[in-house]
């Protein structure tokens, strides 16, 4: 918690504290929902359904603003991960849901942003799709003022040692 706030103060470009506070608690209570769950069913892995069902209920409740109807859906296989993963994952996947959010229903009022889990032979696949905006021509994920795109790039390079792709696929599952 405490390298995420250091994070957020070294390379944030908001305009307002409050921007800047609400960035960093969606963060934090990523970690927390993963714990929570953790002591709940007092286990060592955690069904990461049960992960994205917590993101997915509190981003309706807190990131969705008033005004906006913005509905939720999960898809796909339920898969255990150890806590270290699970919370990495948490961080990813709140990042990314986030982002949908705020940028791809920044002009909209309404739409749908679906989570697909997928277990793979050798991996599990997570997507985060939306039928918001697309992502602007030319757009790159990385870089000093996406914060929260860098976070998901590390995790998912480095704790995860998976790959993470950014791009604007067909949305049609309304």
């Amino acid at each position: 918690i405490v390298s995420l706030v250091r994070l957020e103060m070294r390379y944030s470009k908001y305009l307002t504290v409050e921007e800047a506070l609400n960035d960093t608690l969606s963060r934090i209570l990523a970690i927390s929902n993963v714990h929570e769950l953790l002591t709940r069913d007092v286990l060592d892995t955690l069904s990461f359904k049960k992960v994205t069902e917590s993101i997915l209920t509190y981003t309706q409740q807190s990131v969705v603003p008033p005004g906006k109807t913005i509905q939720t859906v999960i898809h796909g296989d339920d898969f255990v991960l150890p806590l270290a993963r699970a919370t990495s994952m948490a961080l990813v996947l709140n990042e990314l849901v986030q982002n949908a959010v705020e940028h791809g229903f920044k002009t909209l009022n309404d739409g749908r942003i679906q989570v697909q889990l997928k277990e793979e032979e050798t991996m599990m696949r997570v997507a985060v799709l939306n039928d918001g905006a697309r992502l602007p021509e030319g757009f790159k994920p990385t870089g000093t003022d996406r914060l929260g795109l860098s976070i998901v790039e590390t995790l998912v390079r480095g704790d995860l040692q998976g790959t993470f792709t950014l791009e604007n696929p067909v949305y049609d599952d309304r």
